[in-house]
């Protein structure tokens, strides 16, 4: 689709798109399409490409002229704030990549060095995969957690910490 070189007139060029949108829908209800808006944006504007780094200034077309990616006019945060998000999810990736590490040790005292392992060992283990299953789905719906406030995300990070060293206090005063 070809786009627009310059928008409808001088006076409209210099307010910015949002208002251009408001005028045009006032003046006659037609409404700009997306790649009219992405014109008008790039217009005298010195804008990379995010694929190629390329200058798209005056883009003519709805894709990079270098890369051949499609572009797209879209309202994003200024920066994804994971921090709270990766401190919930550390304990329990890490317990959930220990476990199978941890079973194969069990398994390998009690069947290959006829050891008696306790049970609260075997309990240890199966704690860790199921944590290991909770950072999956944690994972999975991540934007879940991310659209929490900041607060409860923190809250929910330092439960995570304190709930599994908790639990695996408890585990380790038991085979003791």
């Amino acid at each position: 689709m070809e786009l627009p070189a310059q928008p409808v007139s001088f006076a409209i060029a210099m307010i910015d798109a949002d208002v251009r949108c408001m005028i045009m829908r006032n003046a006659d209800d037609a409404r700009p399409t997306d790649e009219t808006l992405l014109g008008w944006f790039l217009h005298e504007r010195d804008v990379a490409c995010p694929r190629c780094g390329y200058n798209i200034r005056n883009l003519t077309h709805a894709f990079c002229p270098e890369c051949r990616e499609e572009l797209a006019l879209t309202v994003r945060t200024r920066g994804l704030r994971l921090g709270w998000f990766l401190l919930a999810l550390a304990p329990l990736a890490y317990a959930g990549i220990i476990a199978p590490i941890m079973l194969a040790d069990l398994i390998y005292e009690t069947r290959v060095l006829d050891r008696i392992v306790t049970w609260p060992w075997w309990a240890a283990a199966g704690v860790g995969f199921a944590c290991g299953a909770t950072s999956l789905a944690l994972l999975r719906r991540r934007e879940h957690f991310l659209r929490r406030t900041v607060p409860l995300q923190r809250r929910l990070a330092m439960a995570s910490w304190f709930a599994l060293a908790l639990l695996f206090a408890v585990l380790l005063a038991l085979t003791v």
